[in-house]
């Protein structure tokens, strides 16, 4: 769909359009790993299938066991007995009633005998299953006492109606008792700290896991809108990072939105394949991927950055492992070195597994350190091995798709182009000899140039191969393919069709690059190696033939677009250079300095240069170099005497 221009969305900067779809796009992918996840697989007494770090602090209480350690602690508490006062009386006033029923006189020495049994035996106490045993003893006392024998029957009767149990059970003390052992064992409480694990991946999980989890509303049906907003603003904060990093690194990277779209679409398709994998381990994760593929394609710098970056967010999105951001981090910058050096693609296959053994060490190690249980420990750290296989696996795979999808190139791709084997180089060889040997002469000047300043060598030498493909269509219309006593075939037709020979070069170059699928990057060079330049012969012929008041400038010029890289603007100048000392009759050190300056002086003042972000500093390198090896090419050779000559 297309954005109108007075849309809202025609005013912001195509930049900042990509940073806020990637920001949804990754933010969605890490809220889902938690928001998503099937929790209705958290039983108790099965195994979790996920590690689940507490997002906050919270304390639960274990009602249930708090409950089962009071009844435990209750069990061992006795009865409270007291001795009740009221009892005594009641009792003495039955024995009373019960002598003067037997003619027993009071202050008799029968009468206070038997006060005097139940008194002491009742100011002691008498609990309930002490009372047949007080009875019985009181009996066999009075068996014992200076009494008349038909009196002690009537006394052991008395005491027996008499004698009542005086130690009863206290409620209101048992209660308070009672309570006080439910207070001394307190309430069972969990308490878990923010970033705490709660349960491990694998680990059983249990009645207090669960209360946990049911706590922290981890457990439908609770969403959980902190944890989602928290991983937003993360997000955020890694977006405006790395603008940040963009802005002051890499400024060009910001004005391409394919480029910014390929950095957000590497680090989408990582984010998404570790939603996926990470069920199987949280260590088999191909984050080095995005270090991989941006170094690949882009840059190591970047790529170095970039998988710190990638690495902050899986760390988070796994419930903030130190361990797996520690993992991620160094196998992703391990990667990054050696996956920009890859020549070949099975060198990224070797990367893989030198991504994955550094992966294997980091986790044995960090694992090793708290003192994780073994078996746990060789577990992750073999899928965290295979993380950098399946991470190799997916750049080779993709790297062909990324180059065409996204115009850009890989050393290996270039590599590949390189070759003189290649179909379009074969044909400049035999159908175009004299511009297959200029193309290899411009490219030798193009890398010593680029690699002076800093840019691409391979690609500004692979770019000058093609550059010229273009006059394959009419080879013999161009003065390099023309032999001696070649008649001249641009002096033999109208000079406006010779102008448009020439020109359109350029175009039918651009159209073979398509027709044998040449990469964009490729095709620049050849649509940009004029840029907007002026056909210097036919120029001038045309202001001698019709005056310079008669003749537009704009008329003589190549269509463009003016170079926009350092490599393309090295191999335009490397161009103009060979072709210029080559026509030189003197091709003394000073003569192709001379030349070189001021052909690097045309161009710029023409306005050739504005755009390739070569800096004045950088054209006093190219020149410099030029110099040297053109000068190193058409050096004089010392003339060595023939057979026969004086001296030989």
């Amino acid at each position: 769909m297309k954005i109108k221009a007075n849309s809202i969305f025609g005013k912001i900067p195509r930049y900042i359009l990509i940073a806020i779809c990637c920001e949804i796009s990754i933010g969605t992918i890490m809220v889902s790993t938690f928001l998503f996840r099937n929790y209705s697989l958290i039983k108790i007494g099965q195994p979790s299938p996920y590690t689940i770090v507490a997002p906050y602090s919270v304390s639960v209480v274990d009602t249930e066991e708090t409950k089962r350690l009071q009844q435990q602690a209750l069990a061992n508490v006795k009865e409270v007995y007291s001795l009740d006062a009221t009892v005594l009386p009641i009792s003495e006033a039955k024995l009373r009633s019960y002598l003067e029923s037997k003619g027993i006189k009071e202050n008799t020495k029968e009468w206070k005998a038997a006060f005097n049994l139940l008194r002491q035996s009742m100011k002691r106490g008498i609990y309930p299953w002490e009372l047949e045993d007080v009875i019985k003893s009181i009996q066999n006392r009075i068996d014992g006492m200076n009494v008349p024998e038909n009196v002690k029957p009537v006394l052991k009767e008395s005491l027996r109606l008499s004698l009542a149990t005086n130690v009863l059970p206290d409620k209101d003390k048992t209660a308070e008792l009672r309570l006080m052992v439910k207070k001394r064992v307190g309430n069972v409480t969990y308490r878990v700290v923010k970033g705490q694990v709660v349960v491990r991946k694998g680990d059983i999980i249990g009645r207090k896991e669960m209360l946990i989890l049911r706590a922290l509303n981890i457990l439908p049906p609770h969403f959980p809108y902190l944890r989602v907003g928290a991983v937003f603003v993360f997000v955020l904060i890694l977006t405006y990072v790395l603008y940040v990093y963009l802005k002051n690194e890499h400024s060009l990277l910001l004005e391409s939105a394919s480029t910014l779209l390929f950095i957000s679409v590497v680090t989408l398709i990582a984010m998404v394949v570790t939603r996926f994998t990470a069920v199987l381990s949280s260590f088999f994760i191909p984050t080095a991927f995005v270090g991989m593929m941006i170094a690949v394609l882009l840059n190591k710098r970047l790529g170095v950055f970039l998988s710190i970056v990638a690495s902050l967010a899986v760390a988070m999105m796994l419930d903030g492992d130190i361990l797996i951001f520690s993992m991620c981090a160094l196998g992703s910058v391990v990667g990054v070195y050696l996956s920009g050096e890859a020549t070949q693609r099975i060198d990224l296959i070797r990367v893989g597994i030198s991504v994955g053994i550094v992966n294997i060490l980091v986790v044995f190690i960090g694992g090793m350190i708290p003192g994780e249980n073994i078996v746990r420990i060789v577990s992750a750290s073999l899928w965290a091995g295979a993380g950098g296989i399946l991470t190799a696996v997916m750049v080779s795979s993709m790297l062909p798709h990324f180059e065409s999808a996204f115009g850009l190139i890989s050393n290996i791709r270039l590599l590949e182009l390189g070759m003189p084997d290649q179909p379009l180089l074969k044909r400049l060889q035999i159908e175009a000899p004299g511009t297959y040997h200029h193309s290899l002469n411009v490219a030798n000047l193009a890398e010593v140039a680029a690699k002076a300043v800093g840019a691409n060598a391979l690609l500004a030498r692979v770019g000058a191969y093609y550059h010229d493909i273009g006059k394959l269509k009419r080879p013999t219309f161009f003065t390099e393919n023309q032999g001696e006593g070649f008649e001249n075939l641009m002096e033999t037709i109208m000079p406006n069709l010779s102008i448009l020979v020439i020109i359109n070069h350029v175009k039918e170059g651009i159209e073979l690059a398509k027709k044998y699928k040449l990469p964009s990057p490729i095709i620049d060079f050849i649509a940009q190696h004029h840029g907007t330049g002026v056909i210097g012969y036919f120029y001038s012929k045309a202001k001698e033939d019709l005056g310079e008041a008669n003749v537009n400038k704009d008329d003589f010029r190549y269509p463009g677009p003016k170079p926009k890289t350092k490599e393309t603007a090295i191999v335009m100048l490397a161009d103009s250079v060979e072709a210029a000392v080559r026509s030189l009759e003197n091709k003394s050190p000073a003569k192709i300095e001379n030349m070189v300056r001021d052909i690097v002086r045309s161009k710029l003042e023409d306005g050739q240069l504005d755009e390739s972000d070569l800096k004045f500093t950088d054209l006093q390198k190219v020149i410099k170099e030029f110099t040297r090896v053109l000068t190193s090419m058409y050096h004089s050779r010392v003339r060595y005497p023939e057979e026969g000559e004086k001296g030989a």
